[in-house]
């Protein structure tokens, strides 16, 4: 009982945290642009590192939200069979595509590791900041964030399909 108060204050919170610095990345990248674009034109002083931010920003926001996008079940999905199968079959399929997902994903977090690890003393033009940081810890903080969601939506699952049974 006590783990799923736990549960149910921790997902949420991971959840909204995901999702507040996805929020402020996009404002981030709003406002770099329209900076730039002030900075380039009325003042004619380009900004020289608003491209680079931006770009990483981007890749910031597209893999920290992707294990929300998963717990909230808006992902790319093929729905054509999908639809004619009962409960029990379908979380058979759910399974089944997840473990190939999960080791899809385990071969990219595996990969942005080593990346992370090998980059790590190469720095971005403009910025000077590490690409490390800047290209492969959002990699490997969505995967994490992904595997997160990913298991505890077949916890959950497990439970109902179980309940049904019963």
């Amino acid at each position: 009982m006590k783990n799923l108060e736990l549960r149910k204050k921790i997902v949420p919170a991971v959840e909204k945290s995901l999702v507040a610095v996805d929020t402020f990345a996009l404002a981030a990248i709003v406002f770099i642009s329209i900076y730039g674009v002030v900075l380039r034109y009325v003042f004619k002083k380009p900004l020289f590192w608003g491209m680079e931010l931006s770009t990483s920003l981007a890749v910031w926001m597209t893999f920290l939200i992707s294990g929300v996008n998963y717990k909230r079940d808006i992902h790319f999905t093929v729905d054509i069979l999908y639809g004619f199968l009962n409960k029990k079959l379908k979380f058979i399929d759910d399974v089944i595509v997840a473990l190939v997902t999960l080791f899809c994903i385990g071969i990219c977090l595996y990969s942005a590791i080593v990346s992370f690890v090998k980059n790590y003393k190469i720095s971005m033009a403009a910025m000077e900041i590490s690409v490390s940081f800047t290209l492969y810890l959002p990699l490997i903080l969505g995967y994490i964030s992904y595997i997160f969601f990913m298991v505890l939506h077949f916890v959950t699952k497990d439970k109902e399909v179980k309940q049904e049974e019963v």
